[in-house]
């Protein structure tokens, strides 16, 4: 129909508009005469009918999302209340969960999750082929920020690469398959001397759906525990 109207040079939306035009001044032309006179009012009729009901719709989905809004607004102020007569306060955990606790709780876990911050911003500035040498970099960055960074406590037999005060951070990489493995071991001793534990991945070499499974097998049965993958360099 384009060739025939010579509507090929111009841009699509004109064409369909020039279209629409077209059949619409048809179906003015033929409204009148029977049996589509009928056929269009039925047609007309139903379409009315179908976008009352979609208004209908939509309208009382607004109505219930704001009462439903108000309830959440309403509850969470009431949680609130109750949390700052109990002289809590509200922070955000490692995984960015709204948390309420005691003062000195929210402490620990604000400074927690500075030291996840940190980890996260960190970049290595290149691809090392040992672990100590991401060890040594990512050492000096967190030393730079938190004055308490050490390297290698040992407590009990436990000793992980960077210790920051009672967080345990425990470092692989290049990471493959039998780094991954050995983590989990690792975690069983570490929350008997620290209160926290991060595990920094670098330059993760190990197949995805592998991957996917042991940190989703790790994050259940150690949910406390927040792993970091760091791929940039």
């Amino acid at each position: 129909m384009d060739d025939e109207l010579g509507l090929e040079d111009l841009p699509e939306s004109i064409q369909l508009i020039i279209i629409l035009i077209f059949f619409g001044i048809i179906i003015w032309g033929i409204k009148d005469i029977e049996p589509f006179k009928s056929t269009i009012q039925s047609i007309i009729d139903t379409v009315v009918f179908i976008g009352k009901i979609i208004l209908a719709t939509v309208i009382i989905g607004i109505i219930c999302y704001i009462i439903y809004k108000i309830y959440v607004w309403r509850k969470n102020l009431k949680i609130e209340r109750e949390m700052e007569l109990k002289g809590y306060d509200k922070y955000i955990d490692a995984r960015g969960h709204a948390v309420w606790g005691p003062p000195e709780e929210a402490e620990k876990h604000n400074y927690f999750t500075e030291i996840v911050r940190a980890i996260e911003e960190f970049r290595s500035p290149k691809k090392y082929e040992k672990e100590v040498r991401y060890q040594d970099t990512l050492f000096a960055w967190l030393k730079s920020r938190f004055p308490d960074t050490k390297m290698e406590v040992q407590r009990g037999s436990s000793r992980p690469d960077i210790v920051i005060g009672d967080v345990a951070i425990e470092l692989k990489g290049p990471t493959n398959h039998r780094d991954l493995d050995s983590i989990p071991s690792k975690l069983m001793r570490y929350p008997q001397h620290f209160e926290r534990v991060i595990v920094v991945l670098f330059d993760v070499n190990v197949n995805p759906r592998y991957y996917k499974e042991w940190y989703t097998g790790l994050s259940k049965k150690h949910p406390e525990v927040v792993v970091i993958r760091n791929d940039d360099h």
